[in-house]
This record gives C-alpha cells, structure tokens and sequence, in this order.
C-alpha cells in the first residue's frame, strides 16, 4: 500500500501540522511538571490534581509517540501508515479532550485568590486546548490523505499493463 505522504496533503501539511502538535505538548508537559515540581508534596488531591495528573501523562503520550511518528512516518512509511497514525492521532485527541474540559471545569469553580500559581493552571489550560483541537484538525487530514490514496498496484496490475 501506498504512503498517505505521497500526497502533497501528507508531505506538505501533516508533517509540520504533526511537529506543531510535538511542539506544543513538550511545552504542555513542561508546564504541567512545573506544576507538579513547584507544589512538591503539597500539590492538590482534589479533581485539580488528578486532571493535572492526566495532562502530565497526556504530555507524555504526545511527547514519545508524536515523536516516533515524526521521525518513522517519513522514514519507514510502510511502517507507520495511515492506521498506526490515526490510532496515536486520535488517543492524543481524546486524551487532551477529556483533561481540558475538566481542567477548564473545575478551575471556573474555584476562586482565582486560592491560587498562587494561577497562570500557569490558565497556561496549561490553554495548551492542552490547542493541541486537543489541532489533533482534531489532524485526523481529518489522515483521513482525507487515506481515502485519496493512490490505488496499489498489485502484480495482476502490472502484468495487465505489459500485455
């Protein structure tokens, strides 16, 4: 099967689409690990903490296997088809989704006064949005380069062709 890359879509949009996403969820991850750093053992139990705690791990995911992808997807694109790449693509989205709606939930109960550190909630906020919805924006970007693929060419195929 043919690479999606071999799309201008793939090659010219995805990639960068995909670094940009990288980008933004290693600084996801730094702020999430000053969070966590600055607060020691005094961070919060409550829902506070535990959705921080997600995006951490969110971070993390993106980090590693966006990271994987951008270095196999155009090395080894056999390897690293549209499946592998929708798969990671798509537990990315849900995984900023599901820890931003609830960050952004639970810090509008909270009064601003209890936080020293604030910013850098409202900071973490806003990059787990942004990379929530450019792996929206990416998914259909895989799924289009997929469904617009060049077909194959098996061995019936070429040996129609020379006859």
């Amino acid at each position: 099967m043919p690479s999606f890359l071999a799309l201008p879509a793939g090659k010219f949009f995805y990639l960068p689409l995909l670094f940009v996403i990288w980008a933004i969820s290693v600084a996801s991850f730094g702020v999430t690990g000053a969070l966590i750093s600055q607060y020691g053992s005094n961070f919060p139990t409550g829902d506070l903490g535990s959705r921080t705690r997600l995006l951490m791990f969110g971070g993390a995911w993106n980090t590693l296997l966006e990271l994987i992808l951008l270095i196999g997807t155009p090395v080894a694109p056999d390897h690293f088809g549209t499946g592998w790449n929708f798969v990671v693509v798509f537990i990315s989205f849900l995984i900023f989704l599901v820890g931003a709606a609830s960050v952004t939930e639970t810090m509008n109960k909270l009064p601003t006064h209890d936080f020293a550190k604030w910013n850098l909630f409202r900071a973490q906020e806003g990059l787990s949005w942004t990379v929530c919805w450019l792996s929206f924006i990416a998914l259909f970007v895989i799924a289009y380069c997929h469904l617009n693929a060049p077909e194959p060419e098996t061995q019936k195929n070429k040996e129609a062709e020379t006859a």
